[in-house]
């Protein structure tokens, strides 16, 4: 897919634009409003905080940008309209699989949330209903497991129609 070929990792905290990223007009932009150095810094948060398989992909929405922006910039960061503008079309190009993997990435932080806050001594504790969660978790991770893979799968295959490659992109 050539959504796969915006931006290359360069290493665990820099990516760099592609010869096809610099012809999309929202990563351009960036490229031409910004040193090279400061470009690569916001490309760089653009792919961290909306790629399925950043190694930040599994944080929740605010965890993830104060881990991004430390990472990437050593301090917090604003961001601005070229980096919204750039994360819209990242985002906007989701699969099904994809946009499904993140909402339950989504969802697990909340689970996590409410498995934390658990307090046992209070009157409206339910231990069924804890059981109950406890014991679909096996479940759960397995299906996440299985949609992790799915996209892993979908990312690695491309369609070719008279020897050009077809996708979201090129339709």
């Amino acid at each position: 897919m050539l959504r796969e070929s915006l931006l290359q990792t360069k290493d665990n905290l820099k990516v760099e634009p592609t010869a096809y990223c610099l012809t999309v007009k929202e990563y351009k932009d960036i490229v031409d409003n910004f040193t090279q150095e400061e470009a690569i810094k916001r490309l760089s948060y653009v792919y961290f905080m909306c790629d399925v398989h950043s190694i930040y992909s599994a944080y929740d929405k605010n965890q993830k940008h104060e881990e991004v922006c430390k990472a990437v910039f050593g301090k917090n960061y604003k961001v601005d309209k070229y980096v919204t503008a750039a994360m819209e079309e990242y985002n906007r190009h989701d699969t099904s699989a994809m946009s499904l993997l993140k909402a339950a990435r989504s969802s697990i932080a909340f689970l996590k949330q409410w498995l934390e806050a658990i307090d046992i001594t209070d009157e409206d504790y339910d231990p069924t209903k804890h059981v109950r969660i406890l014991e679909t978790m096996g479940k759960t991770t397995n299906g996440l497991k299985d949609l992790e893979e799915a996209v892993r799968k979908e990312s690695e295959v491309s369609d070719t129609w008279g020897g050009v490659q077809v996708d979201r992109y090129s339709e």
